[in-house]
C-alpha cells in the first residue's frame, strides 16, 4: 500500500483539508418558496464546517422566461447569490465562522452561461 502525504497548497499553506463540501444546481427560486427564517441547505453545509467548498456548476439559474439570458441577468443572479442573506449562501459561506478557510472554488456549467446547453459560444 502506498502512503499518501499531504502537500501544502501555495495559497493555503497552513491548511490540511479534512472536510470538503461540494454542490451544484442552486436555484434561488426554490428559496423564494421556502418559509422565512427556516434552516436551508447552506445552513446544513455550514454546520459541517467544511475546509473548502467546490462548486460543480450551475451556481445560478437565470429566469426561464428569458430563454438565453443576457449577461445583465446573470450578473443579477450571481449578485443575489453573493449578497442576499435570505438565501443563506452569503451569510454562511462567504463570511463568519463557518466560511471555509480553504476558500470556495469551482467550475461553470451551462446555466452559469445563461441557459440550457450554453457556453460553447463563449
Amino acid at each position: 500500500m502506498l502512503g499518501v502525504q499531504a502537500v501544502p497548497d501555495a495559497t493555503y499553506p497552513n491548511l490540511i483539508p479534512r472536510t470538503i463540501a461540494f454542490g451544484s444546481c442552486h436555484s434561488r427560486r426554490s428559496f423564494d418558496r421556502s418559509p422565512p427564517n427556516q434552516p436551508n441547505i447552506w445552513d446544513a453545509i455550514a454546520s459541517h464546517r467544511p475546509d473548502a467548498f467546490l462548486w460543480s456548476g450551475d451556481a445560478v439559474y437565470p429566469p426561464n422566461k428569458l430563454g438565453n439570458a443576457p449577461v445583465t441577468a446573470l450578473q443579477y443572479e450571481f449578485n443575489q447569490l453573493r449578497t442576499n442573506d435570505t438565501l443563506g449562501y452569503s451569510r454562511t459561506m462567504l463570511s463568519g465562522p463557518a466560511a471555509p478557510p480553504g476558500g470556495i472554488h469551482g467550475t461553470y456549467d451551462d446555466h452559469d452561461y445563461g441557459g440550457d446547453d450554453r457556453g460553447k459560444e463563449m
